[in-house]
């Protein structure tokens, strides 16, 4: 399925000089929420067997309710685009492989095979190369989580993942937060950023990357082959891709009259 992904060639000149990547997470088993409950610690300070009680009551909500950014959590897609709008997300939820709207859908049948469908795609010479500059939002999530999904699975990681492997690191949220705005906010969603820089985003409808565990474990609830909340997830996980290489090109100055 990969070779579908050919348009990523920069009209034949070569490796790309950018790759844009998103992530879309699900919420953790509660076998594997049990885990991280073992694994977690309280601070030295709680000394009293009612001060580690009540430690321990509020990390298994905190676990429960942000099981979906925990490390061990399930990637269910993985988007990919490059300068020219050329956006490939691999997954293995419930949607077909072929065009769709925005982006070209690669599927797999677990988590496992996506990580290599995208491991091969990424060491293909054609596709990136050590100048081939990551580019993303907020990549201090989606990098970690990616190199630590291919450790889960006992596969070597892609080249252009492997720490100090030498790529640039565009991260668009720090770019416009250190550069392009006045507040005191060193975290800020895209969808801001976005509206900030004249950048249409009607596509991504009300979707948001808070809702993308929940519609993902209630697509694979359903009966039907194909999911509607799996195609939600996708798309937007395809759109996050397009909207973020656009606020890159803007801010460094590569789009605009």
């Amino acid at each position: 399925m990969v070779a579908d992904t050919k348009n990523f060639k920069n009209s034949g000149s070569g490796a790309l000089t950018h790759l844009c990547l998103d992530i879309e997470t699900c919420h953790l088993s509660e076998e594997e929420q049990q885990r991280e409950l073992e694994l977690g610690k309280p601070p030295g300070s709680y000394k009293s067997a009612e001060a580690i009680a009540r430690w321990k009551a509020e990390y298994a909500l905190k676990v429960k309710e942000k099981s979906a950014l925990l490390d061990p959590a399930p990637i269910g897609c993985i988007a990919v685009g490059d300068e020219s709008g050329d956006v490939a997300v691999f997954h293995w939820l419930k949607v077909d492989s072929g065009q769709h709207e925005h982006f070209f859908s690669i599927k797999t049948a677990t988590e496992r095979e996506m990580l290599m469908e995208l491991r091969k795609f990424l060491n293909d010479c054609s596709s990136t190369d050590p100048g081939t500059a990551i580019v993303g939002f907020n990549l201090n999530f989606d990098l970690p989580h990616l190199r630590i999904a291919y450790v889960r699975h006992g596969l070597k990681l892609p080249n252009i993942l492997l720490p100090k492997s030498g790529n640039p690191i565009a991260d668009v949220m720090q770019l416009y937060t250190r550069y392009f705005t006045s507040k005191d906010a060193p975290f800020i969603g895209l969808a801001e950023v976005v509206r900030r820089l004249g950048i249409d985003g009607d596509g991504k409808g009300e979707m948001n990357g808070a809702m993308a565990p929940d519609y993902i474990a209630r697509g694979f609830g359903e009966s039907e082959p194909v999911s509607q909340f799996h195609q939600d997830v996708v798309s937007y996980c395809a759109l996050d891709v397009l909207m973020t290489m656009r606020a890159y090109l803007i801010m460094t100055g590569q789009a605009g009259d």
